[in-house]
């Protein structure tokens, strides 16, 4: 079976520099929601989902320059290592009602949630958290896999997912 897909480099569009994984001290992050919005705008960002660890997380005032995409991560399950499945859920209408850090909820409930809930799931951080193909391979209809966490990285040389 031959796959076949458009070279995304010659398709028609607009390209927008964003991030779909951030955090605030809500969360595990360490700047304040304004402070985040502030960061990513000063360094030519035009979209951000702040993700905050099992929340939706929402600014004071909406940005006018920036746009804000609804989103959090929820971290569930046990992977073959022993640590946490983190989804990111994207673009969500309402929070998933799921307990943040459950280990016995199932991520693949997580994503159908996800989906239900009008969002995109998103498998963070695999190399992180230690996944191998089997943990990935077992979880089924999410949209991406995040490839680069630069959070990871600083912290533990793990930022970085390729195969």
């Amino acid at each position: 079976m031959k796959l076949e897909f458009d070279n995304p480099w010659t398709v028609e569009g607009v390209w927008l520099k964003g991030n779909l994984h951030a955090h605030t001290d809500r969360s595990d992050g360490m700047l304040t929601v304004k402070e985040l919005i502030d960061a990513y705008r000063e360094r030519g960002y035009r979209f951000l989902s702040i993700t905050d660890h099992g929340m939706l997380t929402y600014p004071d005032e909406k940005p006018s320059d920036i746009l804000l995409i609804p989103g959090e991560e929820i971290s569930v399950g046990t992977s073959s290592a022993g640590t946490r499945f983190h989804i990111l859920a994207i673009n969500i209408e309402g929070e998933l009602p799921v307990e943040e850090g459950d280990p016995d909820e199932s991520p693949q409930r997580v994503i159908d949630l996800t989906l239900r809930y009008g969002g995109l799931p998103i498998v963070a951080h695999p190399y992180w958290s230690g996944f191998n193909l089997q943990d990935l391979m077992r979880l089924q209809n999410y949209i991406g896999i995040e490839i680069y966490n630069t959070t990871c990285e600083l912290n533990r040389q793990r930022g970085l997912s390729i195969v």
